[in-house]
């Protein structure tokens, strides 16, 4: 009760502030605070529960101690755990055809602020491996443990752990399963140890190099668009073209490289119906790319077809209101003033 009334009240300050910052609301930054105080503040409720005889207070609430498994097999199953199920869903993401739109994804496209982005990855790969742990297969799993025996707690926290990531990806089935899948593996190592520590370790591994597998993906099998990528700024025109036509040749399945060619073309006002033609390539594979639909709502205006541009953007405003990027699309498309200079948009696309 305590954890709901202060959640409710961090909510309703959070949209008092959107109310005098509209740019505020419903953005990525005001997400994440709502979130990371929320797992932050039950930590400290579950840290002020009464001593339990003979038991360390923190350590024994959290089962924060020693595996009754021996270690080195532990925290090698630990690791090998969180790499195995970051190199599938790495796989998974560089491989697959189409990508659903997600609430998580959304915001991150909706994104444009630095500060957002920075206490994204803090919470995402520094804070909430150890606080979830923490609070459900730490606590709350010695809890039903004791309550239902260790099958009942089993089942109950991983099902918990996949609930609250739905929200997360709904739209997109395949990464909830693997979540829940991982879930489940973590909570079985947890029942498996008798600690909290080896999913903390599994926890991590995954969140870690879930984020640096893919790179390393691309810059194996894609070196032209990295290269497109890391040299932008001193690249040529014709340089950028030829490092996307080879990245497209190289990954045909690589969506982005049609996109930033659309862009480049749209940018420099030429080869316009083979732009669009590329933007609808893109948008195949992932038709709710905010990104992608503003290329080709780019493209139709500098065609001339100003109403299906203008179409398109107002679609994009409806999921991003407060993207001051997106509204300046909507004013110079309306004929009402210019937008983002088109380097800057690019850096906020795909």
């Amino acid at each position: 009760l305590k954890w709901f009334c202060g959640v409710m009240l961090g909510v309703v300050a959070i949209k008092l502030f959107g109310l005098m910052a509209p740019g505020f609301r419903g953005s990525l930054l005001s997400v994440l605070l709502i979130s990371g105080f929320s797992s932050f503040w039950l930590v400290w409720l579950i840290a002020q529960l009464p001593k339990r005889p003979g038991r360390p207070r923190l350590r024994g609430l959290f089962a924060v101690q020693k595996p009754v498994t021996p270690a080195p097999v532990t925290f090698a199953a630990a690791a090998l755990i969180g790499a195995v199920f970051a190199a599938i869903s790495s796989y998974i993401l560089q491989t697959r055809g189409q990508s659903p739109s997600t609430p998580l994804g959304d915001a991150l496209q909706g994104n444009e602020s630095a500060i957002a982005m920075f206490l994204f990855i803090l919470l995402g790969l520094v804070a909430a491996p150890l606080l979830e742990e923490l609070i459900f297969r730490g606590y709350f799993f010695g809890v039903l443990k004791e309550f239902k025996g260790t099958s009942f707690a089993i089942v109950v926290i991983a099902g918990i752990f996949a609930i609250l990531h739905v929200g997360q990806y709904w739209g997109d089935w395949l990464a909830i399963f693997m979540v829940t899948l991982l879930g489940l593996e973590i909570t079985l190592l947890r029942a498996w140890s008798g600690s909290v520590i080896p999913g903390v370790v599994a926890h991590y591994f995954y969140n870690t190099l879930v984020s640096i597998v893919p790179i390393v993906m691309l810059m194996a099998s894609n070196p032209a668009y990295v290269k497109y990528i890391s040299q932008y700024p001193h690249l040529s025109v014709e340089g950028k073209e030829q490092l996307l036509l080879e990245s497209i040749r190289t990954r045909p399945e690589f969506v982005e490289s049609y996109n930033d060619l659309a862009w480049l073309y749209a940018e420099n006002r030429v080869h316009l119906p083979e732009a669009l033609r590329l933007a609808e390539q893109a948008l195949y594979h992932k038709p709710d790319n905010a990104a992608f639909l503003d290329t080709k709502a780019e493209i139709l205006y500098l065609m001339g077809r100003k109403d299906e541009a203008l179409a398109i953007e107002r679609t994009i405003i409806t999921r991003f209101p407060a993207s001051e990027y997106y509204q300046g699309q909507l004013k110079k498309f309306s004929g009402e003033g210019g937008a983002m200079p088109p380097r800057q948009k690019r850096m906020i696309g795909s």
